[in-house]
């Protein structure tokens, strides 16, 4: 096959430092400055179609390297909400497989240091239980058998009956309600919905003064 040979490139966009290549003056794709670089392409510059082919693949890979690491300087990703945010930027998902490869490699993402991180930010905070950090891990696409075994390490049943009991005892001196037992459902009502359980509230509620 012919050779495709580089007769023009023009800097596109100062900003981004992307430029266009010509064949003949006709447009063949926009690359960055990256893998311009890499790649030593100048005017006269030919590729085979296979090596062109890896030149551009090496550009995406690049690109996609480039929006992964605003993400994460932002803040920590897991692996499939990482993946889910450079679909949403129309990378194609062999592409982003190699990026995936890459920054797990170099350890931009690790999942189960990003989930012991986020239960230990979460028992911090005393404002969830496990069954609601299990929720929030679980729509930003961690595996539910890595949540459980680091909440059964790092939020035990102990402390979350302390958890339990400061956010309870918190909730039953704001509550008007003067008859025990609505006043025992709405404490037990705010403590689920805060992702504790059954066998973690009836202990606390029996310990706080509700008559």
């Amino acid at each position: 096959m012919a050779d495709i040979i580089i007769s023009r490139i023009e800097l596109q966009n100062p900003r981004t430092k992307t430029y266009a290549l010509y064949t003949q003056d006709v447009f063949l794709s926009e690359i960055t400055e990256d893998t311009l670089v890499h790649f030593a392409i100048s005017k006269g510059h030919a590729f085979s179609k296979k090596e062109f082919d890896r030149m551009l693949r090496h550009d995406k890979v690049n690109l996609c390297l480039r929006q992964s690491y605003r993400y994460l300087q932002r803040r920590p990703h897991l692996n499939k909400e990482l993946q889910r945010k450079l679909k949403s930027k129309h990378f194609s998902q062999d592409i982003i497989d190699q990026t995936i490869i890459h920054l797990k490699k170099n350890r931009y993402i690790n999942d189960d240091e990003f989930i012991a991180m986020f239960i230990r930010d979460s028992i911090r905070q005393r404002k969830s239980g496990p069954l609601l950090i299990k929720k929030k891990l679980i729509d930003k696409g961690a595996i539910v058998s890595q949540i459980d075994q680091q909440i059964d390490e790092l939020f035990p049943f102990e402390k979350q009956i302390d958890t339990a009991f400061n956010l309870l005892q918190s909730r039953n001196q704001k509550l008007n309600e003067e008859n025990v037992l609505l006043r025992k459902q709405k404490l037990q009502k705010y403590g689920m919905g805060k992702g504790f359980s059954w066998s973690v509230l009836e202990p606390v509620i029996s310990r706080l003064k509700v008559d």
